[in-house]
């Protein structure tokens, strides 16, 4: 096994506790980040934040045997590099591991692999001053009450109102009015991310249905584009930006999500399925010189967004960032996601990008150990791999 005595040699996952064994989510991908870790002498241990011990400095976690397939409770000292994979389900939940989370990010002894995105909003004010990508992210205000989404309505005859912090399209509805029948449509996906239709006589009533789905959370309105294709599937297009070993930001993959008809999400967790990019692409109905400014689009977006994000928010190990391309061709930057997730590549037949998507990460933590590890003063006792 790779030695876990050393803490220049270990890269410590962050994961919420969940009442499984292990009892955190994504087991079989931290379990493909320990086959890698181990080719390249790098151990790999999972653990809360809520289960560190500062006064010795240890944490309470667990490490994956691949020869034995199985994991394992281990306590070992705090890795000096950490890789933040929490989710959390709702605010109340993300206030449970805040002050761990945020004392971590604090210690001088450690250092994060990529420093989490904070919002939807924040991320809009940022995009919204950038010269080179403000063309390409709809227009964006905070739900404060019923009125802020009239208006809304007003202007534009039709909007999404999407959570703050939400992921995996929960909680996502879209509101339009219907010519012919007068009434308004509403739909969508719960909170629990299951398909949500409804209509409503006026605006009024559609207003306050809105105002009690909302709730107490965070929600920001954007307009309703059109983003599907000439059979109405829904689809959105996720690219995949990680740094290599080198510091360097690389595409890793890229690849269609499409959701189910008339739908208004893509997303996997809501039942969509994922296609390769390329041949999805020259299928749209589009003449060949919309479909290289399409290209062109999403080239700048994915060459100039996270060098932006990282000057303005700091370090970044990786960014999802997902695109949409409206029935007229015009290209929307619609989600940038932190902690992203690679499945869509392995669902779209994708395998080298899919392995790539994997052994990035800790590629990119070896380096940061490397470096770590030759600033450290040296100790007695700890044996390096392959010293």
């Amino acid at each position: 096994m790779t030695n876990l005595t050393d803490k220049h040699r270990v890269l410590g996952i962050l994961a919420c506790s969940t009442n499984h064994h292990p009892p955190f989510a994504e087991r079989a991908y931290y379990e493909q980040l320990t086959k890698v870790g181990k080719s390249l002498g790098v151990a790999i241990v999972v653990f809360s934040p809520r289960r560190i011990d500062w006064r010795t400095r240890q944490v309470h976690g667990y490490v994956y045997s691949p020869a034995l397939k199985q994991w394992y409770a281990h306590t070992t000292a705090l890795p000096s590099v950490i890789y933040d994979r929490c989710f959390y389900v709702s605010s109340a939940h993300y206030e449970r591991y805040r002050p761990f989370v945020q004392k971590l990010r604090r210690d001088p002894q450690t250092e994060l692999l990529g420093v989490p995105l904070k919002g939807k909003w924040q991320l809009a004010q940022l995009i919204r001053h950038s010269e080179q990508l403000s063309r390409y992210f709809p227009h964006t205000e905070r739900y404060v009450n019923p009125g802020s989404a009239r208006a809304f309505i007003q202007r534009y005859r039709a909007l999404v109102a999407k959570p703050s912090a939400g992921s995996h399209g929960r909680g996502i509805v879209a509101v339009m009015h219907h010519k012919a029948s007068g009434r308004y449509l509403i739909f969508g996906r719960t909170k629990e991310n299951t398909p949500l239709s409804q209509t409503c006589d006026t605006l009024d009533q559609t207003l306050a249905w809105l105002h009690r789905f909302i709730g107490p959370n965070r929600y920001l309105l954007q307009p309703y584009l059109k983003l599907r294709t000439p059979n109405h599937l829904p689809f959105d297009i996720r690219i995949l930006m990680q740094k290599d070993e080198r510091h360097a930001w690389q595409t890793t993959g890229i690849a269609v999500r499409t959701g189910r008809l008339h739908s208004l999400t893509s997303n996997l967790h809501g039942g969509g399925r994922a296609v390769k990019f390329r041949p999805f692409l020259l299928q749209l109905p589009f003449e060949p010189h919309v479909l290289k400014r399409i290209e062109q689009d999403i080239r700048v977006i994915k060459e100039q967004l996270p060098p932006l994000i990282e000057r303005k928010h700091g370090r970044l190990c990786e960014l999802g960032i997902d695109v949409g391309i409206d029935v007229e061709g015009r290209v929307w930057l619609l989600e940038v996601n932190s902690k992203p997730g690679r499945q869509v590549f392995r669902q779209a037949g994708e395998r080298e990008m899919y392995l790539a998507a994997i052994r990035r990460p800790v590629l990119y933590a070896n380096a940061l150990l490397k470096r770590r590890a030759f600033a450290a003063p040296p100790t007695t006792g700890a044996r390096r791999v392959g010293s």
